[in-house]
């Protein structure tokens, strides 16, 4: 699972460089992959996520798909700011693998990595990255 973004500003010109890794492997550190998690490893996140959230703060992140915090009736987004920055934790470490255990990996991947050909590395910020969420958060210590 993973997003990412490169910020533009208007008028400027950016060129990107798209590189796609497909990977096929029998199993992941040593544990056999799961072929089922080829198509719905990012469910299987995701309802991870969800259930984790419900347990503890007891609300989610704006990003968490509807349909995976509607299996938890009454889980809403957060309003609460510190109990936001708990959901924003459990988001980020759950999306660096917090849930092998549960979600084992899949046996086929495809890795897709974005440059921009000009500069030796662009400033990308994925949504698990330590600045996920910094805008909803500071909203909600208004």
């Amino acid at each position: 699972m993973g997003r990412s973004s490169v910020s533009v500003s208007p008028g400027e010109h950016l060129g990107v460089d798209t590189i796609h890794s497909y990977h096929e492997v029998l199993e992941v550190n040593g544990e056999p992959c799961d072929p089922k998690m080829d198509s719905g490893y990012d469910d299987c996140l995701y309802a991870e996520m969800a259930a984790a959230m419900a347990r503890d703060p007891g609300c989610s992140v704006p990003y968490l798909p509807l349909w995976a915090r509607q299996r938890h009736p009454g889980l809403r987004v957060c309003v609460d700011a510190d109990k936001a920055s708990r959901a924003v934790d459990i988001f980020q470490r759950m999306s660096r693998g917090g849930v092998a255990k549960t979600c084992r990996e899949p046996c086929k991947t495809l890795q897709v990595k974005t440059t921009d050909p000009t500069v030796p590395k662009v400033g990308i910020t994925s949504l698990s990255s330590p600045h996920a969420g910094e805008r909803w958060l500071r909203h909600l210590q208004r």
